[in-house]
């Protein structure tokens, strides 16, 4: 075996050491048949220790009603955290004033009215309901669309603000040093309007989910065959040099 191909597998491994995070994808979808009603939504949650990442995602692509926007969700934890409080989000927040392609414009908004609160050993991260700021609903997540064609006035007049797509917060924990979500609920619409229990549909174990960060960092066994690796590729380095001189 050449040196080249030593050292190439040591690199593969310490590559397969560090991974990549992977995020549990929870799901919830229904009236997918009735214009008006259905709804249609994926969170994305990845976990580390004291930390929470998610991602909401509104999935309809025809969008008539605020009360078919995401304006929260609860989790539920193996172990529920003492505290939660949001260190960060992304998202595009754009303004609906009314129908067709020229009905909105994007914004340099940043997004507010969302909170958090723990309550009844959940947590609850909403613009609407447990955990928002309370007074009208803001920045709720409508799905992605090229043109809002069918968008009535309870959006266009009442909640125009509104988040585009995707939406990602960053959550503290409070004494969670290795979360564990166990269940995942959306909110909808603006009193809120409606709930809907979501199933976990990829990276679903319990490893998975409190290990979805903190697996970038290589396991014992995977640092001692990484570390075997290169010594493996010095010796055989050594060797050759020493074959080279004998043969001067």
């Amino acid at each position: 075996m050449s040196f080249k191909t030593l050292l190439a597998g040591a690199a593969a491994l310490a590559l397969l050491g560090a991974g990549s995070a992977q995020a549990a994808v929870w799901t919830y979808a229904a009236n997918l048949n009735t214009p008006g009603s259905a709804l249609d939504a994926s969170a994305d949650i990845s976990v580390s220790a004291n930390t929470l990442v998610i991602t909401l995602s509104n999935l309809l692509a025809d969008t008539k009603n605020a009360s078919q926007e995401i304006s929260g969700v609860k989790l539920t934890f193996a172990s529920a955290p003492t505290s939660a409080s949001i260190t960060s989000d992304s998202g595009t927040v754009i303004n609906i004033t009314g129908s067709g392609a020229t009905g909105y414009t994007t914004t340099n908004n940043a997004i507010t009215h969302w909170g958090t609160a723990i309550s009844g050993g959940a947590l609850y991260l909403a613009t609407a309901g447990t955990g928002s700021m309370q007074g009208t609903p803001i920045d709720m997540i409508i799905g992605s669309e090229a043109s809002y064609t069918d968008v009535n006035a309870s959006i266009t007049h009442n909640h125009s603000l509104t988040i585009d797509g995707p939406a990602t917060f960053t959550l503290a924990l409070g004494n969670e040093p290795a979360p564990v979500v166990t269940g995942v609920t959306f909110v909808f619409g603006t009193n809120p309007d409606s709930y809907g229990t979501a199933t976990c549909t990829s990276f679903c174990s319990v490893t998975n989910l409190s290990q979805q960060v903190t697996n970038a960092v290589p396991e014992p066994a995977v640092w001692t065959l990484m570390i075997g690796g290169f010594f493996g590729a010095g010796l055989m380095l050594r060797a050759r040099r020493r074959q080279a001189v004998s043969q001067a």
